[in-house]
């Protein structure tokens, strides 16, 4: 074996090692678009494995089209077509399929390769950037939902404020409009703690535990919500198992959690509907139940409800209603604590929300 061998034997085992170790995903093929090579991350992105793809045109098992669906294989918009005028093609997403048919978003870039002076082939980076966008639809839709969310309680409030300000109107003031200023400040103030708290769930941000009256808890966040409950003819009933022992949990988390869920009961709920609280202890696990006369949930949704940004939508009007951040704050908090949360619900029916805490330890 001559020395040139040899070099070029270890140039072309370093070469593997350095593709087999880059994680975006690298191919090459040949001037009819067949391929030549197929990298350990182009099979880990699309399920391709090099075996099965090499020697044939890329075109038969990546489907490119763009973002808006229109195919690009065999077409003069083809990455590989238009890369044969020698020039590097920026980064632009399209779409490829995986070897499970599913459609994917990649972020590519191609250049040509070229042999004395000729192009011989193309080379393509190209890596998965589906989750990428997906969180970037849901960051654009989160910040006109908060912006809908937030401006349709202050416009209320300042309404009243308006009316408080014009000494001739002042005492035309309605107990329903005041009420409909409180509520606003209610939703508002529970908007930013969920957006808070879920930002701290999700740094994983230690609880706050002690020890303390998980009756004494359940009743004085029950007392809170009455106020809202009553000025919508609602009624609310609480039905505490007696005798509970003290838990060590984060006692302010807690009731939040109980509080979104009741503030949800009294949301949902025609005026002059029944919400049910009741709290019990079962092999040192606690356990409290939300129920409600409302519209009831689709068994489709049942796990939908506790995703972030996910809303329900009122079905007379298709309107959506909040932004779909307490119930992913329940479920991170609940989580957190080790215990868990679900829903029981049937459309017409009401919802019943339930979830556990184990009792804990010092």
């Amino acid at each position: 074996m001559t020395r040139d061998s040899k070099d070029s034997g270890k140039t072309s085992s370093f070469t593997d090692i350095v593709l087999s170790s880059i994680a975006d995903g690298i191919y090459a093929t040949d001037r009819n678009k067949n391929v030549t090579l197929w990298s350990k991350g182009a099979e880990r992105i699309t399920g391709h494995w090099a075996e099965d793809v090499i020697g044939k045109p890329c075109k038969d098992f990546l489907s490119h089209t763009d973002e808006d669906g229109t195919p690009l294989c065999g077409t003069p918009r083809c990455p590989l077509t238009v890369i044969k005028t020698k020039k590097i093609l920026p980064q632009h997403v399209i779409t490829a399929h995986k070897s499970d048919r599913q459609r994917i978003l990649v972020a590519v870039t191609a250049a040509p390769l070229t042999e004395n002076g000729s192009i011989v082939g193309v080379v393509e980076a190209f890596r998965d950037v589906t989750k990428e966008r997906e969180l970037e639809k849901i960051k654009e839709g989160l910040t006109h939902m908060l912006i809908h969310d937030f401006k349709n309680p202050l416009h209320v409030v300042g309404i009243v404020l308006e009316r408080l300000q014009d000494k001739e109107n002042k005492k035309g003031i309605s107990d329903k409009l005041l009420r409909m200023a409180y509520e606003s400040c209610g939703e508002l103030d529970s908007m930013i703690a969920n957006l808070l708290e879920i930002a701290k769930m999700e740094k994983e941000l230690e609880l706050n535990r002690n020890l303390f009256s998980f009756s004494d808890m359940l009743s004085e966040t029950v007392e809170k919500a009455m106020v809202l409950a009553a000025a919508r003819g609602q009624r609310i009933s609480a039905e505490i198992q007696s005798g509970m022992p003290e838990i060590f949990a984060d006692r302010y988390i807690l009731s939040r959690i109980l509080g979104n869920l009741m503030g949800n009961a009294i949301k949902f709920t025609r005026d002059g509907g029944e919400i049910t609280v009741s709290g019990s202890l079962s092999g040192g696990v606690f356990r409290i139940m939300v129920s409600d006369t409302g519209p009831g949930i689709p068994k489709q949704f049942h796990e939908l409800v506790f995703d972030k940004y996910w809303q329900a939508k009122d079905d007379k009007t298709d309107a959506r209603r909040g932004v779909g951040l307490g119930l992913a704050f329940c479920k991170m908090a609940v989580e957190t604590h080790g215990g868990r949360i679900w829903v029981e619900s049937e459309v017409g029916e009401g919802s019943k929300f339930v979830f556990t805490i184990p009792i804990g330890k010092c």
